[in-house]
């Protein structure tokens, strides 16, 4: 095991890595200053210092992306501070699962499945892909409510299963902080910070997927909410509040 375990170590390490020296054969004619400084970390949070209206014109331009898609990002100089400054960025959270098979010469999902689902006996699921075959990794998802409570468990449990790790303690550690500020335009629920591609919520954390899908992880009460359904205006802190609030009432009830 020494050797995954070496790896493991080395994804953490190497987060600190700059895009341009991780991927040298795709940079584009024009490459500012600053878009010369993007890290892998600030495309885990989210911070690649790419305004709100860069990077929807920058999906808009390459919807579904392809390996083009990653000069074009990196033409587009950044408006902001990267490492500092937010914004949702769905290109950010694609070009790190391309880099993931660029470094290990295996897609995400061959990856993903041998190390994670398989062993959670996640079997039925499909997943969009993008112009060359690969998967999207930030949309296009489709699993069941139970697989993704079987998920939320994992990362509840610090990403062991059944005594074996699955998941790096590292990466559960840092994935889980916040790691950047948010700026809450979307709601009260988005401006308590950003993690390693979650959200931080008012309770614990959260996976935050289009339309209400959401896997809440809530250490402190050792429980894990999932919902897939349309999420009312108030965000996902109301189904928190209104769970919690459930869950207080039953144990009163039992004590």
């Amino acid at each position: 095991h020494y050797p995954l375990r070496r790896q493991r170590q080395m994804c953490i390490r190497d987060s600190l890595d700059r895009l341009v020296d991780l991927w040298p054969e795709i940079l584009p004619e024009q490459l500012g200053k600053v878009a010369s400084q993007i890290r892998v970390r600030d495309l885990l949070t989210m911070s690649s210092g790419h305004s709100p209206e860069q990077t929807e014109q920058l999906l808009a331009r390459n919807h579904p992306p392809a390996e083009s898609s990653v000069a074009d990002f990196l033409a587009t100089e950044p408006l902001s501070r990267p490492g500092t400054d937010f914004a949702y960025n769905n290109l950010a959270s694609w070009i790190l699962g391309r880099l993931v098979t660029r470094h290990t010469g295996r897609t995400v999902v061959d990856l993903v499945d041998q190390h994670v689902l398989a062993p959670l006996e996640i079997t039925e699921y499909s997943w969009q892909r993008d112009l060359d075959g690969q998967v999207l990794g930030y949309s296009g998802l489709h699993i069941d409510a139970s697989d993704l409570l079987k998920a939320g468990q994992l990362l509840l449990d610090d990403g062991i299963h059944h005594g074996a790790r699955l998941l790096p303690a590292e990466w559960i550690d840092m994935h889980r902080r916040t790691q950047v500020k948010t700026d809450g335009n979307a709601g009260p629920d988005w401006a308590l910070g950003y993690g390693w591609q979650v959200w931080t919520s008012q309770h614990g954390y959260r996976l935050d997927g289009a339309f209400g899908q959401y896997v809440l992880v809530l250490p402190e009460q050792d429980a894990v909410i999932v919902s897939t359904n349309n999420c009312p205006p108030a965000g996902p802190g109301a189904i928190q509040t209104c769970l919690l609030y459930t869950s207080d009432a039953a144990d009163e009830e039992d004590s």
